[in-house]
């Protein structure tokens, strides 16, 4: 089922993406109606509440035991040296997947303020996450047809190129034309999410896979973790145009430099 990978992640994905969606036109209508924002956040608390019981009944799949790793902090190690130093390709795909990754969440972050920096009415923001969150969604849910469409490398460069210049855009139009923008890095991020982890399941054996995802994830959120307060400074002393235009610089210098080595191994 390994080629299926890309259309099962996302549609997984696009399932997230359209019950946030949901989720956020729900909440809409429910502070339109009580005008009490502590309402959403009790019935968020409700609904995480049933996710105990679920993550408990879950069963890891069966392995060959010649394919099973050994347990350990030792062994993470090992998977740690082999993802970041001793696989190059899989360095290159886990830093782009990387500063995608803290571009996407970046946005996801800024949105919202960015919605009150150009005065939308607090009405429309669940509407307009809500749309944000369903253009994420129909991407990704098609994402593995992108994939097949093109070369991937080239898919990537593009990619890259495309998210940097929307959030270069933003910072040149901090309007409502901007908005226009914010909805194609949501479009562009239902696309890259599924296809890098696709990637780098490809280059790596299904006995450290899971280990290996969270070396991507745990760079990504180490990543976040020392932008996201820069990015807070320069939002709150120069404007919120100034974040999408430093990573903005961030994107093209990152993918750049991923895909250059990419390219260069291949």
């Amino acid at each position: 089922q390994e080629e299926k990978y890309t259309e099962v992640e996302g549609k997984t994905y696009a399932i997230g993406n359209f019950s946030e969606a949901i989720a956020g036109l729900f909440c809409t209508a429910l502070i339109s109606i009580y005008v009490l924002l502590i309402i959403p956040v009790q019935i968020q608390t409700c609904i995480v509440f049933f996710c105990i019981p679920i993550a408990i009944s879950l069963v890891e799949p069966s392995l060959n035991n010649k394919n099973k790793i050994e347990k350990g902090f030792s062994s993470i190690l090992k998977v740690v040296r082999f993802s970041l130093f001793e696989n190059i390709k899989l360095k290159w795909l886990i830093i782009y997947s990387s500063i995608m990754g803290v571009a996407t969440l970046s946005a996801a972050w800024l949105t919202q303020p960015f919605f009150k920096s150009i005065e939308v009415p607090l009405f429309y923001y669940g509407i307009l996450w809500a749309a944000l969150n369903f253009t994420a969604g129909i991407s990704s849910y098609r994402s593995h047809k992108t994939e097949k469409k093109y070369n991937v490398n080239n898919l990537l460069m593009n990619l890259g190129f495309f998210m940097s210049f929307s959030f270069l855009l933003v910072y040149f139009l901090p309007n409502y034309f901007g908005l226009v923008f914010i909805f194609i890095i949501y479009y562009l991020r239902g696309i890259v999410t599924p296809i890098l982890k696709n990637q780098i399941n490809l280059n790596t054996e299904s006995n450290i896979r899971a280990t290996v995802m969270s070396v991507r994830s745990f760079v990504l959120r180490i990543s976040f973790a020392i932008i996201a307060p820069i990015l807070g400074l320069m939002a709150d002393n120069k404007g919120i145009s100034d974040s999408f235009l430093l990573l903005s610089i961030l994107i093209i210098i990152f993918s750049s430099i991923s895909i250059f080595r990419l390219r260069k191994i291949s």
